[in-house]
């Protein structure tokens, strides 16, 4: 999961993202950079909780 949410948005075109609000690409970009800073940190199991 931590992966999966990390990996550069780069991939994603540019007809997906249009529709998402840049309030949510911000909000993502933050929890993004929360999970780098804290990837050795935190397990499996609290990443899913924090998900939630």
């Amino acid at each position: 999961i931590n992966r999966l949410l990390l990996e550069d948005d780069a991939g994603v075109g540019s007809d997906t993202v249009e529709g998402v609000s840049s309030e949510y690409q911000t909000t993502v970009r933050e929890f993004k950079a929360f999970l780098s800073d804290c990837k050795d940190v935190l397990d499996e199991a609290t990443t899913v909780r924090l998900l939630e």
